[in-house]
């Protein structure tokens, strides 16, 4: 099938499917009608809590849920009937429940009618006790709840009678909740508490009205705890006018960022260098092999750069190339080539470098004719007959993995060498760290200002700072450990685009991060290193030989000398099969390099599917396994949880 087709084929295979699968699932559905709760906090610290939720089922379920993020105790639930008495429920009426992290099943057959529901439990210790004040902060249901609630009311009641020391703050960002205060208790009520909204609500009382609660805090609190609840309060008061405000320069800056990085990346096109003109033939054959190797891979050293090595180690004289017959067990299996490379030492004109040294220690370990050398197949992979022995794979791999070790050691000391410097070839930039610190440092201010505009709570500011914070101290260690890499930034940028999730306004949520996205954007034209000219311009000059050279080649100027070494460079770039076919009217028998007599032989010889490295590569890629995924949990949580059914 052609590639064009799967993506269309894959698409309606996928369409069936799910049409499939959302059409022999049963339609049900439910909807929680109404919910009222009671909850009496005693003197002990403790909340005797009764919730009655009125159930309308469309379809047949099993029973509902309710999930408490909180300590309690005695979790009852009963059925009422129409006529009962709703808070004061029948034992005979008790439902069978069970308890999975931190949610009850409620196990009460419903199929198309309207329940009403009651649970009835206690919630222990809910009553944070200093010296003068007693605080409770304590949530119904929060992010956790998957459903929405129709007219929902909380009747909080407190031992005695509420006098004016006694102050209650509603944590509402919908503005549709109400509390009132009565004589004794507290009144939440809200039309409609969509899914995932929180009930937050904080009390602050005279520690007296608990006097069977042992204190928690000896420190009088009172007065600190009134400033910062108000104080708090006055925030909610003005955020609609600041979110507004925000929302509104968010996207003027937005949108001016976006054209900054739209005319920065027309201009950096208009700048752009133009590609060579021309092919310099004649600098292209003084190439070093392993040179053009990394120049082609940016500046790294892939596994094919061990032919590049041995090319370049012909191109310095230190070695001979020939072709020879391949081993007896490779002429029957169509996968290798029909002929293989043997290298032999040269006599020691020159002085070797430590991964020239290394190189030849490692592979020139045979004798022929009294010189140290190999052949190529002494590194090839298994046969197609050999990969149907398990015990001879497993031999193979034992091979591959020792030589894919030494292949490490080789390129980690080519790192190291003067003429694969980094700093040759892409110098840094010098401001890009001021770039960096005004970049990620403003998105810092403006996270904390968008947080504190959406009246976030302090302790989950706190917590997403020392996140942001902890990224951005590891991006600028990771950036003066490795120039090269950004991606430090990029991951504080995504944590801070996610952690703006944490904003309850959603319109300012979608303002925020399309002003992350913007941001990022604009920061990826910074460079962190830049190319040298001449060393672009040769990369440039190298893309467009390798572009260029399957095409039929007449050039009069070209020695045949010059032709052998353009061979080897395009053997270490894995185009040697193209390099035949364009310029094999101008390829002769040579004297200075016999081997290219035989042209088609070598590149194949070299093709990378033949090594061990290869072998090694998909065999670990077809037998690794699988990672498992981390989870990560949170603590407790004062209060909060969800209602539904199943």
């Amino acid at each position: 099938m052609k590639k064009g087709r799967i993506f269309p084929v894959l698409f309606l295979l996928i369409l069936l499917l799910v049409s499939g699968c959302s059409g022999s699932g049963e339609n049900k559905t439910f909807r929680i009608n109404q919910v009222a709760i009671h909850a009496a906090v005693r003197p002990d610290g403790s909340m005797q809590v009764k919730e009655l939720y009125d159930y309308t089922f469309h379809g047949s379920f099993n029973g509902t849920t309710r999930s408490i993020n909180s300590d309690i105790t005695g979790f009852k639930a009963y059925l009422i009937s129409k006529n009962g008495d709703f808070f004061q429920p029948d034992e005979s009426n008790l439902l069978k429940t069970s308890l999975e992290d931190h949610t009850y099943k409620i196990y009460t057959r419903s199929v198309n009618e309207t329940k009403k529901i009651l649970y009835v439990y206690t919630v222990k210790n809910v009553v944070s006790k200093s010296r003068d004040a007693a605080f409770i902060n304590y949530s119904f249901f929060d992010h956790d709840n998957r459903t929405d609630l129709q007219h929902l009311s909380i009747h909080y009641q407190f031992p005695g009678t509420l006098n004016n020391q006694v102050n209650a703050y509603l944590y509402d960002y919908s503005g549709q909740a109400v509390l009132t205060k009565q004589q004794n208790y507290y009144a939440y009520t809200i039309n409609r508490l969509p899914a995932g909204e929180s009930t937050e609500t904080h009390f602050l009382l005279p520690s007296a009205y608990f006097p069977q609660k042992s204190t928690d805090h000896d420190i009088d609190r009172y007065m600190a705890l009134k400033k910062n609840e108000d104080a708090f309060q006055q925030r909610l008061v003005h955020r609609k006018g600041y979110v507004a405000a925000a929302k509104r320069l968010l996207n003027d800056l937005t949108w001016i960022l976006f054209l900054v990085s739209a005319v920065w990346l027309l201009i950096r096109r208009l700048r752009r260098p133009a590609g060579p003109s021309d092919i310099d033939l004649h600098f292209l054959e003084k190439m070093d092999p392993l040179y053009a190797h990394y120049l082609d891979h940016r500046l790294r050293f892939s596994n094919d750069a061990i032919i590049a090595g041995l090319l370049s180690l012909v191109r310095k004289n230190i070695a001979d190339m020939a072709v020879v017959p391949i081993h007896e067990k490779y002429k029957k299996d169509k996968d290798f080539p029909e002929k293989t490379i043997r290298f032999t030492r040269k006599q020691q004109t020159v002085k070797l470098t430590k991964a020239e040294n290394y190189l030849i220690n490692w592979l020139f370990t045979s004798k022929y004719d009294g010189k140290a050398g190999f052949t190529l197949d002494q590194i090839y992979g298994p046969t197609g007959k050999e990969k149907k022995s398990g015990k001879v794979l497993a031999i193979y791999q034992k091979k591959a993995e020792r030589f894919k070790s030494k292949l490490t050691v080789w390129k980690d000391l080519l790192k190291k060498e003067a003429p694969f410097s980094r700093d040759l070839f892409q110098p840094k930039v010098k401001f890009f760290p001021l770039i960096a610190l005004i970049f990620t440092g403003g998105i810092f201010v403006f996270a904390n200002c968008l947080w504190r505009i959406d009246a976030t709570q302090s302790k989950t500011v706190t917590g997403l700072n020392m996140v942001l914070a902890g990224l951005l101290i590891a991006a600028f260690v990771i950036y003066f450990i490795s120039p090269r890499w950004k991606a430090g930034f990029y991951v504080f940028f995504a944590a801070a685009f996610f952690e703006l999730m944490s904003l309850h306004d959603p319109d300012l949520k979608v303002a925020a991060s399309l002003f992350i996205l913007a941001a990022s954007i604009l920061f990826g034209f910074f460079p962190s290193k830049k190319w040298r000219p001449d060393k672009a311009a040769e990369r440039r000059m190298l893309k467009k030989w390798k572009e260029d050279i399957s095409r039929p080649h007449t050039e009069p100027s070209v020695t045949q000398a010059q032709l052998d070494h353009l061979f080897a460079l395009s053997v270490s770039l894995n185009v040697g099969q193209s390099f035949i076919c364009g310029y094999k009217n101008l390829m002769k028998p040579s004297m200075t390099a016999p081997w290219m007599e035989q042209a088609d032989v070598t590149a194949a010889s070299f093709y990378p599917s033949c090594f061990l490295y290869y072998f090694a590569a998909t065999d670990s890629a077809a037998s690794g396994d699988t990672g498992s995924g981390t989870s990560f949990g949170g603590g407790p949580s004062s209060g909060g949880g969800g209602a539904g059914a199943f």
